[in-house]
C-alpha cells in the first residue's frame, strides 16, 4: 500500500476500570495537549491489519513535525517513500519509481494529519472525543459525527507530554497502528527538510 496513513497504537487497559471523560471536556483537553507540541521528531513503526486482524503491511521510518502545517514522513523499510509538506505544497515521492506527486497542502485537510500539523481544532469539531487514563498514559478516542467520514475511529495515545502512538480504523475495518519511539518534543528542527529535495533519501 503506497499512500500516506497515520495511526495510533492500540492499548488494552487491564487491572482496573479506566477513568473516562467525554465530549467537550475531553476535546478541549486533547486540543490543549496537542497545542503544547510545537515540534516532534521520532522514529515510527507502522502496522496495517485487515478486518480479521491479519497483518498485511509493516513499515518503519522517521517523522518530523513542525507546527503549524509542516511535516516530513519518511518510510525507510520495506520500501522507501517520502511525504513532506511545507504548509503550502505536499510532495509524495517514490524513489523506486523515480516519481513525485505534487499537491496542495490542502490535500491533508479533513484527515487525521490535521491533528499533527497544528490545525486540530478544525478536525476535533467533527468528532465526539473521550479519554481514558492509566497511570501517566492518556488515550483519546475520536468518533466521527457524520457517516461520510473516512474513519470510524481514531485513537491518540500520550505518555506524559509525548505522543506515543496512533490508531486509525477505516469504514471497512482495516486498522493502521503507529508506535513512536526515540521521541523528541519541542527541540529545534531544520526548516529546510520540509521542502522536497530528491537527494534527501540518499
Amino acid at each position: 500500500m503506497r499512500y500516506f496513513k497515520i495511526s495510533i497504537g492500540l492499548f488494552i487497559l487491564v487491572c482496573y476500570y479506566p477513568i473516562i471523560a467525554y465530549s467537550q471536556t475531553a476535546a478541549a483537553d486533547l486540543e490543549q495537549r496537542l497545542a503544547q507540541i510545537k515540534t516532534l521528531d521520532a522514529d515510527f513503526k507502522q502496522v496495517i491489519v485487515d478486518e480479521n486482524d491479519q497483518v498485511i503491511q509493516e513499515s518503519t521510518g522517521h517523522v518530523v513535525i513542525s507546527r503549524p502545517g509542516k511535516f516530513r514522513w519518511q518510510v525507510k523499510t520495506p520500501m522507501e517513500q517520502l511525504i513532506v509538506t511545507n504548509g503550502e505544497r505536499l510532495w509524495i515521492y517514490d524513489p523506486d519509481l523515480e516519481q513525485v506527486q505534487i499537491k496542495s497542502a490542502d490535500s491533508v485537510e479533513q484527515t487525521p494529519a490535521l491533528l499533527l500539523s497544528g490545525h486540530e481544532n478544525a478536525l476535533l469539531q467533527q468528532y465526539q472525543v473521550s479519554y481514558s487514563k492509566q497511570g501517566d498514559q492518556m488515550h483519546y478516542q475520536l468518533i466521527p459525527d457524520e457517516d461520510d467520514s473516512n474513519f470510524s475511529r481514531i485513537t491518540l495515545s500520550f505518555q506524559g507530554a509525548a505522543l506515543t502512538g496512533m490508531e486509525l480504523i477505516d469504514k471497512l475495518g482495516q486498522k493502521t497502528l503507529i508506535h513512536f519511539d526515540h521521541i523528541r518534543v519541542n527541540q529545534a528542527v531544520k526548516a529546510g527538510q520540509f521542502n522536497f529535495k530528491p537527494y534527501t533519501l540518499k
